[in-house]
Formats: C-alpha cells, structure tokens, sequence
C-alpha cells in the first residue's frame, strides 16, 4: 500500500512539471506593425507576457534603422545612437508593458522634419529574456509617415498673346505614397520683367503687382490654375493688357512664396513661373534690348521677331555698331537684310562672330540696330546692345621659388588665379625630380613616382589654392638639393598657365657632415697633382675634422699617384676651425711613366669624421688618370648612342678593336648602370669581357635583352661603360654608350608611325609627320604639321565607312589668333577651328558621327602674312568610331 502511494505522489510530480512546462512564458510585442504621422509626440509599444505567471521574467528592447534613421527620425534629435531598455515582470504580473525609455521620454519620440520623404520605418527587436520566458514575437516594424506636400508650377514657362486667348499657369501638388496629406495653401505674386505691371499686364496704370491665395483640402492633390488673359478674371486671374505698341516679347514672373504648415515648395526653378508676352501689333522688334556673351563662346544669337499674325511680306536692314567695342578687333561687323514671307512668323536669329582677345581686359559693348522696315514698322526694342564679357583668367604659382629645411614636415606651395572669373577654372600639377629625388627627399618615402594633383575654382572664385608636399628627413649629410614643381595643364573657358608655370623648392639639409664636392676628376698623366674639394655640411659652431684615404681600382698608389715607390695608401686628416665653413683641398701627386697604360682610376673615400657629424653623399671621389703614351692598341664603341624599340627583344652595341698593333691580345670590361631605363624592368643589367685573338680586328658585340612592357612611357635610357683593358690597351672616347629604349606602347599614333590610310589631301601644300617635340597628351608622339609659309596649308586626311559613334581628339595650336586656323571637316563640312596659343596644354573636341562612308580631315591654313608663335598645330590621342 505504501508503495502505490509513493508511486501516485510521484506521477503527481511529474504531471506538475509537465503542466508548468506547458504553461512556460512567452513573450511578444501586440501587434507586429505600428504605423504613426510624422509629428505624433511619441510611439507607445505594447509588450504582452503569454503563459504562466509563476516567476519573474524580463526582456531587452532595442531600437534598430531601417530607412528610418536615429536622431533623424526617430529618438533624441540629433543623438544617432539606437535606444534601449529593459522590460520587467514580477511573479504573479502578466500585465501589457510599454516600451519606456525613461526621464524626459516615456515613450519612443517621433521627430517631426520637414523634409519632404517616402515612408519611412524602423525596427525594435527584443532579446536576452530572463526566467524561462522565450521569445514569441521578437522583431516589430514601426512606419512613419509623412506630413508634408510639395507645390510646384507644372511648367517654368508659359506664353500668352496680349490679345489673347486665354492661358493657364498650372500648380500642382505632390505627395509621397503613404504619407498623411493635410490641408494646404501657397501665395503667388506677380513680379515685372521686360513686362511691367500696369502697361502690360494686371490693372491698367497701376504699378501694383497681382497676388492671390491658391488652397487645397486635406487629401485633395488636384492641379490649381492661375489663369492669364484679356478681360477682368477672378481671384486666380492676372489680366494681360492690350496695348497698340509693335513690341518684342516681354516677360514677367509669377512666384510662389508662404506655403502653409507642413507645405512646401519644389526646389528649383518650379516655384518661379516666367510668363511671355507676344504681342499682337504687326511690325518688327529686337527679342531683347540688351545681351551679353562670354568672349570665348564665338558668337552671339540676336533674335528679331515679327510682331503680329504673320499676314504679308516683311523686311528690315540690321547692322552692327562700334560702342567700347571695336569691329575687327573685339567683333567680326555684320550687315545685311532680313525677310519673312506671308504667313512666316518664325523669329529671324542673327549670330554676330566674337573675337576671344588673349590676356585679361575689360567688358566692351557694341549694337546691332534695325533699320528700313518693309511691310509694317519698327517695334521697341529696334537695338540690342551686345556686351563682351571677358573671361581671361591666368593660374601661376604666387612665387617662383621656395626654400625649406629638411627637418620641416612640408612645404606649402600657392596658385593664384587673376583675370575674369565668370568660369571655372582647373589646373593640374606636378613634381619633377632635380637633385632632390621623389620618395628619398620628398613625397611618400620609397614612392619614386611624382607627387601629382589639380586645383579647381568654380565661377566667381578667385582664392589662392594651396598644397604642402611632404619633406622627408633623412640622417644624410647631402648639402643643397632642388626639386620643381610644374603646372602641366588648364582647363575651362580662357583658363590660361601664367608667367610663372614652375616653382623651384630648395631643400636645405640639416645634417651636419662632409662630402666632396664634386665626385669625378680627370686629370692627365703628366699632370703634377689632382685637387680634391671636401665641403662642410651644416651647423659651423664647433671645430670638426674627417679623414680621408686613397684606394686603388685600376690605378695604383706608388706607381700611378702618390709617392713613387711607396704603394701604401694615401691618407690625412681635414681639420676646420670654430666657425669654419670654407671647403678644403686633397692634393695627390700623380706619377708619369713611360708606359702604355690607358686611362686608370683610384677613388678617395671620407671616414670618422668628429662626434656628432656624418659622412655624406657623395663620400667618395673617383680620379681618372688619363695616359700620355700612344697605345699600340684601343678599343672604342662604334657610336656614343644606340636606339632600340622595346619590341627589338635585345640591344646590339658594337665595339671596335683599333691599331696600330694587331697581333697582340685585346680584351675590355663592360658594366651597365641604370638610368630612367630601370634594369628587370626595360633591360638586363650585366657585365662581361670582349676579347680579340692575335690578328682579329672584327668588331665586336655587347647583346642586352631589352623587356617589353606594356606601359606607355617616354623614350628611357640606361648606360654601358668599358674599363679594366688588358695591359698595353688604351680605351678610347667614346668609351660610354647610352642606349635609349623607344616605347612600342603608344596609342596614337600607333608605333609611333603615320597611321595606314592617312593621307594629304587634295589642295593641301603640305602634310603632317610624326613627332615628339610638344609633350604628347599620351604616349611619346603626336601628330605635327609640316612647315608651312603664307598661304599654304599643311592637311592630312582618312576616309572609311564606320560605324555610328563619336569622332574626338586633342589639339594644340600656337598661331595667329584669328587668322591662321586649325580646320577640322568631317565630309567636307567644317566642325570647328581653332587659332591663337594653346600650345601650353591639349584640349578636347569631339562631334557625334551617324553611320556611313566619312571623310576626316584636319588642315592648317595659313594666311597671306604674319606670323605669331610656331605657326604649328598638333592632334592627338584621335579617336574614331569603329570601322562596318
């Protein structure tokens, strides 16, 4: 009996926990999507505790973005960091929580902008519940939704005729989907143009302009007219008043201004309507009485209209007139007879040529004017008065030097712009190396490239732009160095590079030491001594001293210099006193025999030099000892310098065996040194020996694997030095051979070549070469014209049938403005043409192409005198469209 009753409490226990497990807590937010206005004070999120109640539970709440963004949209103005907090149960509480996120909230804020957005939303994601509980529910989206419209004219521009009909200015509104659209207002006033309130439009005689209220219901996104005409109208009415002038189109403005709470206007031009008034009077008119155009632009449109329904043949004279601006000079003069036929109304446009003057110079005005009309009278304006504006502006460096220390962390360098600022304005720029070197004394340590960049004004600015390069500060004593930095190129309308294109950075060193100062000598055999000059680097507070010893190479102490006999090493010490700067003098003796030698080297090297100081570059001095016995034999390369295309695979240098003697042994040393032509990267760096039996005189070859790559570079070169000749055999100038590494890489023209298929063409004097004389937009070479003289032309041309695209190219020119020109013509018809002085940088120009057989020609003509700058154009990089 006992035993069936332990076994029911037991099942009585388990039964229990089965029934707790059950009934564990869950927890989940009520519902899983909140949706609230933008404006609504704040958001009330319910949490609900599901299940059993037995125990103490809590959850953490966090805020997280989605299109909605903290700070902005929701939370603390300003503040972007996600909001959280800690919801809590007691034992025996299955009361609903709120998200509350304390002291000055209560709940989570929704922030009211005024921006005009989609709909937005949020997250608010719990995790870490406590007592057993589990997550039902554990992410709940929140939308906001907008409060604000937008109003907007449907159109900028509208045009009525002063005798009507009438015309409707519409305003629309916009809303954003799911977004509340309250109620909403705007005004619109009238402001004059050309058209001035009472003589043209609004109440006859009065001055005061036209306004009114346009309103909207909540929810309503109809369009609202404000309408235009003759006759009296209603509140959304502006009258135009019918005058018997012979008038060319004038023009008021209609804006709209106050939009009400959580309204408000397009940005743009669709808060401004401008209004066109044609008139209705029969007669001819200027468009407009006043025009201005930028110097550059070439030309200047006036347009003439014909005022009226268009019934009858009209006509009328223009021609222009001098004011501060001179025919010929500032304007090609123009004068001539415009014609409408019956039923023509179409507005007749006048293009007066503009001559772009070089250099800055003042706003210059001129006219052109209508006389002798034919068929009906002249309306007002009958003028147009045309101002130049200048838009010559010049970028240069604001000195044309700076100085530096080494231990400083840059210098700073300014370009200044002066002149017309109407455009913007760019300019690149660049360092080069001089004997301080990119990577090592400036720029990024280890980078070796030049430190490059570009300034840009935008129109109307007129700030001095500055840039720092960074200086790098080794513990070399090295003495002076320079580096410049060149303004390469400019762009934007009359964007020239100043008189002053390149500024020189001297970079002082502030290590303290010695070097010599110069690294080679040369001196003859029969010379008595060599002077060599060893300089004081640095601060000359202190005494100092270095010491400095002889070594052989090919010359030998005690025979070839030094004391005869003695074939110990030369050495001594250079003392300066406190405040000693002055350089000091090693004098060697050099020894003459009576030997066959050839020329020998010895170096002098500087070591311990006092506390505190180095050893700079160069530490050594190399002394070449020219010998004054006739050889019985030489050896010489057959050129100073050797030209190879990259594509060559290798470099073939010759070396002669010269006499007398031919039956003895020859044989010589090779070295390379690297130059702009780097070793693995354009050639193999090796050495060897050449040598000749009794009796061979047949020239002999150094071969050197030359690496094709595949950048685009500049010609590079690297050196080839003979020395170390058997005894008795002299080497002889010349005994160093540069060989420079022509690239294969170019893109235009292509290998450097005159492309297949360009030709001259019919009625050129001359044509175009090859060259590389003007720093090529890409590559080495660009495209040159031939010489020309007064009268001639030089042209080059391609025909092909293409497919549709766009035909480009950079020109340069350096000519006389406004008489000899670069023409380009694409089937015989002239695109455009070019004079004056490019030449300091390429600009681009480029014209769409239809499918079909094209004739691409580019011509430089000359007229019958004078002569400015190269009398030369150049092209490069051409690109045409693809050939069918």
């Amino acid at each position: 009996m006992r035993s069936f009753t332990r076994l029911l409490a037991a099942l009585f226990i388990v039964a229990g926990a089965l029934s707790s497990h059950a009934q564990a807590p869950s927890i989940s937010f009520a519902p899983a999507l909140y949706q609230y206005v933008e404006g609504t004070a704040a958001i009330a999120v319910t949490v609900n505790r599901v299940g059993s109640t037995a125990g103490a539970i809590s959850v953490t709440w966090t805020t997280a973005n989605l299109n909605a963004i903290a700070g902005q949209d929701f939370g603390m103005v300003g503040n972007p960091a996600q909001m959280t907090g800690t919801l809590s149960w007691a034992a025996g509480d299955g009361a609903p929580k709120t998200i509350s996120v304390g002291t000055p909230f209560s709940n989570i804020p929704v922030i009211d902008d005024s921006a005009f957005e989609e709909l937005e939303g949020f997250t608010i994601v719990l995790s870490n519940p406590t007592g057993g509980a589990t997550l039902d529910t554990a992410e709940m989206l929140v939308h906001i939704r907008d409060n604000e419209s937008s109003l907007f004219f449907s159109t900028p521009t509208v045009t009525v005729t002063e005798g009507g009909p009438q015309v409707s200015l519409l305003v629309g509104r916009l809303a954003r989907s799911g977004s509340v659209v309250p109620a909403a207002s705007v005004t619109w006033t009238t402001a004059n143009g050309t058209a001035i309130a009472g003589q043209d439009f609004g109440a006859s005689g009065s001055s005061v302009q036209r306004t009114g209220t346009l309103t909207w219901a909540a929810g309503e996104v109809a369009m609202k007219t404000i309408d235009l005409g003759p006759g009296p109208g209603g509140a959304a009415y502006v009258t135009i008043l019918n005058d018997s002038l012979v008038e060319g189109p004038e023009t008021f403005t209609v804006t709209l201004s106050a939009p009400s709470a959580g309204t408000q206007l397009t940005a743009g031009p669709f808060s401004t309507a401008i209004v066109t008034i044609n008139s209705d009077d029969s007669g001819i008119a200027m468009a407009a009485a006043t025009a201005s155009v930028l110097e550059s632009v070439g030309v200047v449109p006036i347009t003439v209209v014909r005022c009226g329904p268009g019934t009858g043949v009209f006509a009328v004279n223009y021609a222009t007139a001098n004011g501060t601006a001179i025919a010929g000079t500032h304007y090609v003069p123009y004068a001539a007879t415009l014609v409408w036929e019956d039923g023509d109304t179409a507005p007749k446009v006048v293009n007066i040529p503009i001559i772009d003057l070089p250099g800055a110079n003042p706003s210059r005005t001129f006219s052109v004017a209508l006389s002798t009309p034919a068929g009906g009278p002249l309306g007002s304006p009958s003028s147009t008065t045309v101002t130049i504006l200048d838009d010559d502006n010049t970028l240069q460096f604001s000195a044309p030097t700076a100085t530096v220390t080494e231990g400083a962390t840059s210098v700073t360098l300014t370009v200044t712009r002066s002149g017309a600022l109407a455009n913007a304005a760019f300019v690149s720029w660049s360092t080069a190396d001089g004997t301080a070197v990119a990577g090592t004394d400036f720029g990024v340590p280890g980078n070796s490239a030049p430190f490059t960049g570009m300034f840009n004004w935008d129109a109307g600015d007129a700030s001095p732009k500055s840039f720092a390069i960074a200086i790098i500060d080794d513990a070399l004593s090295e003495g002076t160095k320079t580096f410049t930095v060149n303004l390469l190129n400019a762009w934007g309308a009359g964007a020239t590079i100043g008189a002053t294109p390149t500024a020189t950075v001297t970079l002082a060193d502030n290590d303290a030491g010695f070097v010599f100062a110069v690294a080679e000598y040369l001196v003859n055999e029969n010379g008595a001594s060599v002077a060599v000059a060893v300089s004081r680097i640095g601060s000359a507070v202190s005494p100092a001293n270095v010491t400095w010893t002889t070594h052989n190479v090919s010359a030998i102490s005690g025979t070839d210099f030094g004391v005869a006999g003695n074939v110990a090493a030369r050495t001594g010490v250079l003392s300066w006193g406190l405040n000693d700067a002055a350089p000091k003098v090693i004098s060697i003796p050099i020894l003459n025999n009576a030997i066959v030698q050839g020329s020998r080297t010895f170096f002098i090297a500087l070591s311990a030099p006092s506390a505190g100081m180095t050893v700079g570059t160069p530490s050594m001095a190399f002394v070449t000892i020219a010998d004054d016995e006739a050889p019985p034999a030489a050896v010489q390369f057959s050129a100073t310098k050797y030209v190879v295309n990259e594509a060559a695979g290798t470099a073939t240098l010759t070396v002669n065996r010269l006499g007398p003697d031919f039956a003895i042994p020859v044989s010589v040393g090779y070295t390379m040194t690297a130059g702009s032509a780097i070793a693995t990267n354009d050639f193999t760096l090796s050495a060897g020996t050449l040598s000749w039996l009794p009796g061979d005189e047949t020239p002999k070859a150094i071969v050197i694997p030359i690496t094709n790559d595949a950048a685009t570079e500049s010609p590079e070169q690297f050196k080839v030095t003979l020395s170390s000749p058997s005894p008795g055999v002299a080497i002889v100038a010349p005994f160093v051979a540069t060989v420079a590494v022509e690239d294969d890489d170019e893109v235009f023209p292509l290998d450097g070549l005159i492309p297949v298929g360009w030709v001259i063409p019919a009625g050129a004097t001359t044509g175009w070469h090859v060259s590389n004389d003007s720093g090529a937009f890409e590559g080495v070479y660009q495209m040159r014209t031939d010489t020309v003289y007064d009268g001639e032309s030089a042209g080059i041309e391609v025909t092909g049938t293409y497919q549709a695209g766009t035909a480009s190219f950079r020109y340069k020119v350096s000519s006389e403005l406004n008489f000899d020109y670069l023409r380009f013509f694409v089937d015989g018809v002239e695109q455009a043409k070019f004079s004056g002085t490019t030449v300091t940088g390429w600009t681009l120009f480029s014209v769409p192409v239809p499918a079909g057989l094209h004739t691409f020609r580019w011509l430089y003509a000359k007229d019958v005198n004078g002569s400015i700058g190269s009398d030369a154009a150049w092209i490069d990089a051409v690109t045409l469209p693809a050939l069918q």
